[in-house]
């Protein structure tokens, strides 16, 4: 008799972070990725931590990062983040981050501790606007990675420029063929089978 997962499916979402705030809780080299991450997708980021790495340091000397040099308090977390990272291995933290964030009604997560977190972050294939994301519902972060490396190699540096190429084709399709959604499909199928025949 087949049993049944009790965890609830997963909903991919991909944000839109320009212009909102994350705050990082932590100051080792994870909390540099994801620090370099959330800046890359415009995110406004505050780190809370006593200590920076090096990589840590040098991310925030070269970009507008909010720095606070001491422990994770209560009171931190509030509405005005959109997202939190707990980047730190002191359960205790974990588990109040957890517990403001939950209170707070935002998004959180704690790097390798999924009971702690409400999203977990995908590992990541990239070709200019064009991400694959690989998530092992926090099951398997080295599975994902491993996942990650094997779609890396097999996909084309060219892939980021179909993006573009299939945006334009799109608005052209569409003023071609106005009420016909289905050969305009059908263009586009042909087109991507040409494209990744190469």
């Amino acid at each position: 008799m087949a049993t049944v997962d009790p965890t609830p499916t997963l909903y991919p979402i991909f944000l839109r972070l320009r212009h909102h705030r994350a705050l990082i809780v932590g100051g080792g080299r994870m909390a540099a990725v994801r620090a370099k991450q959330l800046l890359a997708a415009g995110a406004a980021v505050t780190v809370i931590s006593p200590r920076l790495c090096a990589e840590l340091e040098r991310v925030a000397a070269s970009a507008s990062i909010r720095v606070l040099k001491r422990k994770f308090k209560h009171g931190d977390i509030s509405r005005d983040y959109l997202l939190v990272i707990g980047a730190t291995s002191h359960p205790p933290t974990q588990r109040a981050l957890a517990h403001e964030a939950r209170r707070a009604g935002v998004l959180y997560n704690v790097v390798d501790a999924p009971r702690h977190s409400n999203y977990y972050t995908p590992a990541v294939v990239e070709r200019g606007a064009l991400k694959i994301a690989i998530c092992s519902g926090g099951h398997s972060p080295v599975l994902s990675g491993r996942l990650r490396r094997l779609l890396d190699d097999a996909l084309p540096q060219s892939a980021g420029d179909w993006t573009a190429l299939l945006g334009k084709l799109r608005a052209r399709l569409k003023q071609a063929f106005p009420a016909s959604m289905d050969r305009r499909r059908d263009l586009i199928n042909q087109f991507i089978e040409q494209a990744t025949a190469r």
